[in-house]
This record gives C-alpha cells, sequence and structure tokens, in this order.
C-alpha cells in the first residue's frame, strides 16, 4: 500500500512538472528505480521486452512522446510490471490524441493523462 501512495505522489508531481514545463525531471525516474530496488526488481522476459518496445515507440514517434514519458514508463515496469504500464499508455494515447483533435492542439504534455490513466490503474487493481 506504501508503494502505491508514493508511486501516485510521484506520479502527480511529474505530471505537474510536465504539464507546466513540457519537460520532466530525471528525479522521478530515479525515486521509482529506488522504489523497485526496495521492494525488489521484478524484471522478467516481458517486462523486458515492454521496455524495448517503449523505446522503439519513443523513436517512432519522438514528436510526440519525450524521453521523460518513457522513463517514467520504465520506472512503473520495474516497479510492477508491464501489464499495467501498456494498458495505461494504449489508453492514455487514445484520450490524448480525441483531446489533440477536439482542441486543436499540436504539442501537448503527454504525461497527465498517462499518470491519471495509471492512477485510476493502480486503484482498480
Amino acid at each position: 500500500m506504501i508503494y502505491k501512495l508514493l508511486t501516485a505522489l510521484i506520479l502527480i508531481i511529474s505530471a505537474i512538472e510536465d504539464y507546466k514545463k513540457k519537460e520532466i525531471s530525471n528525479v522521478y525516474f530515479f525515486l521509482l528505480v529506488i522504489l523497485s530496488i526496495i521492494k525488489g526488481v521484478s524484471l522478467n522476459f516481458y517486462n523486458i521486452i515492454t521496455i524495448i518496445f517503449l523505446i522503439f515507440i519513443k523513436y517512432i514517434f519522438d514528436k510526440y512522446i519525450g524521453y521523460g514519458d518513457i522513463k517514467i514508463m520504465i520506472g512503473l515496469i520495474l516497479l510492477y510490471n508491464y501489464e499495467k504500464v501498456l494498458y495505461s499508455f494504449i489508453i492514455a494515447s487514445i484520450i490524448s490524441i480525441i483531446y489533440i483533435k477536439i482542441f486543436k492542439k499540436e504539442k501537448i504534455a503527454f504525461l497527465p493523462f498517462y499518470n491519471i490513466i495509471y492512477i485510476l490503474m493502480m486503484l482498480i487493481y
């Protein structure tokens, strides 16, 4: 439970920073890594494949997703597992695309969308 609370706090603060600056400090990634080390890193084949997939997505959609977004997702994979990260990524991507189309934005901070969805997923299961 304490890990979920700390994770939610890190995600909320990083989302606010991304919204304001369109940039995310490495501190949040390192905090997630430290939490995962304390909890016991659970790297398995699927987590590694998901990390590679996210890095691949970054290179394909470089204009739309930043390194900070990817680092936060990798930190979450290390702390929990790949499933929530992937589901949250897909849902947040769809919602952010809809937001871009409705409000005719060219560039948005993706992490607030992602973090809200991820926190909701943590609450659900």
